[in-house]
C-alpha cells in the first residue's frame, strides 16, 4: 500500500518524466548536445528516486530532493565503465557543460 511519502516520490518521478518528454519534443541540431546532457541528468534523477521508492527507504522527501540534486549525476557518471566514459554520447563533455550551468 502506498503511503503519502510514496505518492510524493511518484509525483516527482512523473514530473521529471514529463520534463524529459518535453525536452525530447524540442530537440534539434542546434541544441542536441545540451538536450542530451539534460536528459541524462533527468534519467539519473529518475533512477535515484525509483531506487528509494523500490527499496522502501524512508527519508524526508525534502532531504531526498537535496540528496538527489547533489549526488544523482555523480552516481550516474561514476557508474559508467571506462569505455562508456570515452563515448562522447555518454560523457557529453561533462566538465564543460557542468561549468557552464
Amino acid at each position: 500500500m502506498l503511503n503519502e511519502y510514496d505518492k510524493v516520490v511518484i509525483n516527482k518521478v512523473k514530473s521529471l518524466c514529463e520534463e524529459a518528454r518535453e525536452s525530447i519534443s524540442h530537440i534539434n541540431g542546434s541544441n542536441f548536445k545540451q538536450t542530451l546532457f539534460n536528459l541524462i541528468k533527468l534519467d539519473a534523477k529518475i533512477s535515484s528516486y525509483l531506487f528509494f521508492l523500490i527499496h522502501d527507504e524512508f527519508m524526508d522527501y525534502q532531504k531526498l530532493d537535496q540528496l538527489i540534486e547533489r549526488e544523482s549525476w555523480e552516481d550516474y557518471y561514476v557508474g559508467l565503465t571506462f569505455s562508456e566514459k570515452l563515448n562522447n554520447y555518454k560523457l557529453i563533455d561533462y566538465k564543460y557543460l557542468s561549468e557552464s550551468n
